[in-house]
């Protein structure tokens, strides 16, 4: 029986791909570069943010000052992290059934922690126990130190908990965990990339997530 999930935020909780693309594009402008398609974004996501930028410099075609483009981005992400988010239709929903049947529930993102925090306060308050996002001491998914950290704090065994994830980043994470692993396709990723990395259910609606977590 499931009595803990752990979730994933970008393209699983949240739909933040327009935000994003936003924001790396207006600190490329800022520094005369290039720049770079919505898809471009959503294929560079998921593994924190200086992955995201590195990624975008490079489809830019200029690398150089990295270190003061992902300051100057950073301090933009993190005067308005919920420019242009809106959570996915049926997440609310799914989310409110999973609290009903008294299950706990976590976030686990490779995104800044203040950040993170915010979002959930915005669109989520009162529903997640805890939010873990990158704070400077948890190793970064697909590593499960921080999933596995987390599971204790919810009151959960392995047995008992499932990551619900959009990218092969989150797949990776919830198998590496042993946990039951939930991918998504609403989300940054296909099928195919979730298929490959051993997702233990794809999932197409988010309306779906409560019986599926029901009948593990």
């Amino acid at each position: 029986m499931i009595k803990a999930v752990i979730f994933d935020m970008d393209g699983t909780l949240v739909d933040t791909l327009t935000d994003l693309t936003h924001l790396v594009n207006l600190t490329l402008r800022r520094f005369g570069r290039r720049e770079i398609s919505r898809d471009a974004v959503r294929r560079f996501t998921g593994d924190g943010a200086k992955s995201l930028i590195e990624r975008s410099l490079r489809e830019s075609g200029d690398t150089s000052r990295f270190d003061e483009i992902f300051t100057s981005y950073s301090e933009a992400y993190n005067a308005c992290p919920i420019y242009k988010l809106a959570p996915y239709d049926g997440i609310p929903e799914a989310l409110a059934a999973l609290r009903a049947r008294g299950v706990r529930l976590a976030v686990l993102t490779n995104k800044p922690q203040g950040p993170a925090l915010a979002i959930v306060e915005k669109f989520f308050p009162g529903i997640f126990d805890i939010v873990q996002g990158d704070d400077g001491r948890h190793a970064l998914k697909p590593d499960p130190a921080a999933a596995l950290d987390i599971l204790p704090r919810l009151g959960a065994s392995r047995a008992e908990a499932a990551f619900v994830g959009d990218s092969s980043i989150d797949v990776r994470t919830g198998v590496a965990a042993g946990l039951y692993t939930v991918g998504v396709t609403w989300g940054f990723r296909d099928r195919a990339d979730l298929e490959q990395n051993g997702a233990s259910v794809i999932l197409d609606d988010p309306r779906d997530l409560p019986a599926a977590l029901t009948e593990v």
